[in-house]
């Protein structure tokens, strides 16, 4: 069984379990839209893929979406998996990194608007799967080129940051920034390999957990580190306003997470040992498993 918890902050109490599925596969990740009150939370591994949206007031499911090619139905081929969402309120919908459809079988962004799952409800949980963009539904389907997109967050305006962790041994490691309304990608930078990414209003910058950068800026053998071609985790700072990097910060072994305390200005990204996982060049400097803290200006 995998599901949602449901936690009290207040008693740090789990006060409810959503059960996603039985199938043992884990749910990954997940996002809120406040305008609705629903949280999406997505199942990479099953076949297909599916997101959960559940209405955060009853705390019960109210449809479940099946990621195959768009307009083909439950049968149609499935995606290759999904990584990060964002739930975007200036354009009232979810948007989610596909790891690849037949159309754009590197990864593309998908947008869906929250009426679409709002057909079902708490008594009545639907059952949908991708529709076909037409003018007016609300769903897009912008390609990320050769990508095998992870993770993604909503930049100034309407720009949103998408991290690039190729699979493709010798591949440029990218960081897209597109244009979240038209899908025009405004900047391509040798700035990828990570999973997760945050972005930081106050300094207007893009704060990435890039684990598997390596000293080339390309992917390593099937875009894996190892001991023959190593990374050299960072964390990688891009500004927002000129869409550049700025900086990059060196992380710990597998550093690949990043999580942004706005009150304190820290960021937070755990790290494994520098022993395992196995092929990281510059971990003798992070020699435990630990968290690592940024003071960002």
């Amino acid at each position: 069984m995998n599901g949602v918890k449901i936690i009290d902050v207040n008693s740090d109490t789990v006060v409810n379990t959503v059960t996603v599925s039985n199938s043992g596969l884990r749910a990954d990740e997940g996002c809120y839209d406040a305008d609705h009150k629903i949280f999406m939370i997505s199942s990479p591994g099953e076949t297909p893929p599916f997101a959960t949206f559940i209405d955060t007031v009853t705390q019960k499911i109210i449809a479940k979406l099946l990621f195959t090619d768009p307009g083909t139905g439950a049968a149609g081929p499935p995606s290759a998996g999904l990584e990060a969402c964002a739930y975007d309120t200036g354009t009232q919908s979810f948007m989610v990194n596909n790891d690849g459809s037949t159309a754009n079988p590197h990864g593309e962004l998908d947008v869906i608007p929250p009426t679409f799952v709002m057909q079902g409800t708490p008594a009545a949980p639907v059952v949908l799967t991708l529709p076909t963009a037409t003018a007016g539904n609300g769903f897009k389907y912008f390609p990320e080129g050769d990508c095998d997109p992870t993770g993604l967050a909503l930049g100034p305006g309407t720009d949103i940051g998408i991290v690039c962790r190729e699979g493709t041994t010798n591949d440029p490691l990218l960081f897209i920034i597109m244009n979240r309304v038209t899908g025009q990608i405004l900047a391509n930078l040798n700035a990828g390999g990570g999973d997760q990414v945050t972005y930081d209003a106050a300094s207007n910058r893009y704060y990435e957990a890039a684990s598997r950068w390596t000293p080339t800026g390309l992917a390593g053998v099937g875009g894996a580190c190892t001991a023959a071609v190593p990374c050299t985790p960072v964390l990688m700072v891009i500004d927002g306003a000129s869409r550049t990097v700025i900086s990059m910060v060196e992380s710990g072994n597998n550093a690949h997470s990043v999580a942004l305390d706005p009150a304190t200005h820290q960021l937070y990204m755990p790290y494994s040992g520098a022993a395992a996982p196995a092929g990281c060049q510059t971990c003798a400097d992070f020699p435990n498993g630990g968290v690592l803290a940024y003071t960002i200006p």
